[in-house]
Parts: structure tokens; C-alpha cells; sequence
């Protein structure tokens, strides 16, 4: 990536970037992954998880993947 976090309006879509964070709950800990569109400012996708695997970021992706407005240019 460039670091150009003022892309135009023809880079709406792409790139994404991801936050991790993890919450401490009366439960237990809870992490929250939501992909967040550069361009947009916007939250593509999120998913939860009491874990901080590799599937929570999958699942946060695929998310943003089922958002129209938020799918990659091509």
C-alpha cells in the first residue's frame, strides 16, 4: 500500500483496512473485528468472537465481502 489515505471517489471500495480490538465483559473477553473501507470511512464488515484466531478475520472479511457498496474495485 502507498499510505494514500486520501484516495479519490474511484477508489471507493478499496483499500480496507481491519481493528482488533478485545473488550473485557462480565463473560469473559470479547474481540470484535470490523473491516473499515480507507476511502469510505465506513464499516464494511465486522464479526465477534471470544478468540483471537484466524477465523474471526475470515469471518469479518467475508462480511465485507457480502457489503455491495464496500466490495473491491476491480
Amino acid at each position: 500500500m502507498l499510505r494514500d489515505f486520501q484516495p479519490g471517489p474511484a477508489a471507493v471500495g478499496t483499500p480496507w483496512c481491519c481493528e482488533i480490538p478485545c473488550i473485557a465483559t462480565a463473560e469473559g473477553w470479547l474481540c470484535l473485528a470490523t473491516v473499515i473501507g480507507i476511502a469510505s470511512r465506513r464499516i464494511a464488515g465486522c464479526a465477534t468472537a471470544g478468540h483471537l484466531r484466524t477465523e474471526l478475520v475470515a469471518d469479518a472479511l467475508r462480511s465485507a465481502r457480502r457489503t455491495p457498496a464496500a466490495r473491491p474495485a476491480r
